[in-house]
């Protein structure tokens, strides 16, 4: 009964540890990066944790594959379980990264406001020598 409760302990502790996280360091990231800059970080990491959410299916049932395999000590089983899961997460993780990038444009003009100008002003940014950080930016559209 004990070995349960800590279980659950620990599957409490993982379950919170994101959320309590995300609040504790919410005001730290609204005021550096301003209200708008907090809007596309969190826009980013809801993206983040869909891919997370798939990947965690993956993740139990391979979990469950290897626990089978180790109790068989059939350790050849497990190497191609490792092999294959790997090989999904790179494959999966390659497709979202490069529809992601394909994306990103369109969905920065869906989900920002900024004027036009400022945002040709940040895209140019890099190419110019400047000795202030990406608050530049945020500073030349006001």
């Amino acid at each position: 009964m004990r070995a349960h409760l800590h279980n659950a302990w620990y599957g409490l502790l993982d379950y919170a540890a994101y959320p309590v996280a995300m609040l504790c360091v919410a005001p730290t990231l609204l005021r550096h990066l301003g209200v708008s800059g907090y809007g596309i970080f969190a826009f980013g990491v809801a993206a983040v944790n869909i891919g997370a959410i798939v990947a965690s299916g993956f993740g139990d049932a391979n979990t469950q594959l290897i626990a089978k395999s180790r109790a068989a000590e059939n350790i050849t089983l497990i190497r191609v379980f490792v092999r294959c899961t790997l090989g999904i997460h790179l494959v999966l993780g390659t497709a979202l990264m490069i529809l992601g990038m394909v994306l990103s444009p369109w969905i920065a003009k869906k989900v920002t406001v900024a004027e036009p100008g400022s945002m040709q002003v940040c895209r140019d940014l890099p190419h110019r020598e400047h000795h202030g950080s990406v608050s530049q930016c945020r500073d030349s559209s006001s």
